[in-house]
């Protein structure tokens, strides 16, 4: 296993531990990807209205491949929906992107995660009900009503910073906000 790959696993299982610890950890039911006749990867569940309740809504739906490149000002080759429907996976030519959904009770479930990290914890004023960075594992959470929304990027090719990649985090937390609004 490369570094890259072992970082990728390592920040994605430090994200749902942390979502596991609060004890309220549900994520949405099962969304399948099916691949259209371009190739392009699609959920096969329908978009609901983002200002509805997201928990029946698969990751992939809630922030789309499009709204991931308008974010990034990339294009975005691939957007892969887990089994569980509660995390999407987008790529770029350079960026893996993560985006983990799960519905945990809101304001107290952000509270009680950003005492855990204590001072690894970099708060995002305006972004969402509140949103901070777990600097350890460089994931952005957002917090919307009782929805928990992570958001990592990974880059393969070692170019970007660490403000780099927080800066990208936060652009596609903008337009995540924008969808659920």
């Amino acid at each position: 296993m490369n570094k890259f790959t072992f970082a990728r696993v390592l920040s994605f299982l430090v994200s749902v531990s942390l979502l596991a610890a609060c004890g309220k950890t549900s994520l949405p039911p099962s969304t399948k990807a099916s691949s259209g006749s371009n190739g392009d990867t699609a959920p096969t569940q329908m978009a609901a209205d983002p200002s509805s309740n997201t928990s029946s809504t698969g990751a992939c739906t809630i922030l789309t491949q499009a709204d991931v490149a308008k974010a990034l000002g990339l294009t975005v080759d691939t957007a892969v929906e887990s089994g569980l429907g509660g995390v999407c996976t987008y790529t770029t030519t350079d960026l893996t992107i993560d985006l983990t959904v799960s519905h945990t009770g809101g304001i107290k479930y952000g509270q009680e995660t950003l005492a855990k990290l204590g001072d690894l914890a970099l708060v995002v004023p305006g972004l969402g009900d509140q949103a901070f960075i777990n600097t350890n594992v460089n994931t952005l959470f957002v917090l919307k009503g009782d929805g928990a929304y992570l958001i990592s990027v990974s880059d393969s090719s070692y170019k970007l910073t660490t403000e780099d990649l927080q800066a990208l985090e936060k652009a596609i937390g903008e337009q995540l906000i924008s969808n659920l609004s």
